[in-house]
């Protein structure tokens, strides 16, 4: 997760489908602070599984 220089927010995520959907509603709505205009999806395949977490 992290922020970028023009507003947006570029999160990568790995996870069961329920558990990446429910984090795609979530992005969707956002925190109560923010203004979502779009959500963006792209899915990648980067061949192995994340073991840790990093928020920059």
């Amino acid at each position: 997760v992290r922020n970028l220089d023009d507003s947006r927010v570029e999160v990568i995520a790995q996870a069961e489908e329920e558990v990446l959907q429910a984090l795609i509603d979530w992005c969707h709505r956002g925190p109560p602070s923010a203004k979502v205009e779009r959500v963006e999806l792209i899915e990648l395949n980067f061949g192995e599984n994340f073991d840790d977490f990093n928020v920059v």
